[in-house]
């Protein structure tokens, strides 16, 4: 996620919460618990660099019995007590919107590594040897995403969104990976 942040220009700053003392208190079957969330984010949402929006940020995947109670407080609790003439709606749909976009970064282009020694340092799909200039020239050659998922197997929808994001921030870099392997 931080280094998803780090590519959302409208993401001023942030701070992963972990040791700063910041908790947010809820109740589970009448136990009171406290729970960290993971980034505070600063971000300008139009407003100005003088008016930032700042957000509680909650990574969550793993789906655990506390959660449930965790987003209800959230909800409840936590969003109504900060509301304010200032923060309204169309700034925390625009600050759920740079989080998506966090989100698809981290999703996707997370999933392209260069590893030196596998496939001369390329950019690779995964843990794999599946190249992104590899799949990004058989589009050029005309396949559509179906096709190459089907002659490539392990191949998933979300391997080629991560392909097409990474030469689409990398186009340089991935022709001339083409190129050389051509001439090879």
């Amino acid at each position: 996620m931080a280094q998803a942040l780090e590519e959302v220009p409208e993401v001023i700053r942030y701070v992963k919460i972990h040791n700063l003392g910041f908790t947010i208190p809820y109740t589970l079957n009448g136990e009171e618990r406290q729970y960290i969330p993971d980034f505070i984010v600063c971000l300008d949402d139009g407003h100005g660099r003088d008016d930032l929006l700042n957000l509680l940020v909650e990574v969550s995947g793993e789906k655990k019995k506390d959660k449930a109670a965790k987003v209800s407080t959230a909800r409840t609790l936590w969003v109504p007590a900060i509301a304010c003439p200032a923060c309204d709606r169309r700034r925390i749909i625009a600050a759920k919107e740079v989080l998506i976009m966090a989100t698809e970064t981290t999703n996707k282009k997370s999933w392209v590594q260069k590893t030196p020694g596998v496939c001369g340092g390329d950019a690779c799909i995964r843990n794999t040897r599946i190249t992104v200039h590899g799949l990004v020239h058989y589009r050029q050659l005309g396949l559509s995403d179906q096709r190459i998922l089907e002659a490539i197997q392990g191949l998933t929808p979300d391997d080629l969104a991560a392909a097409w994001a990474y030469y689409a921030d990398h186009p340089e870099e991935i022709e001339e990976a083409i190129r050389l392997n051509e001439e090879a």
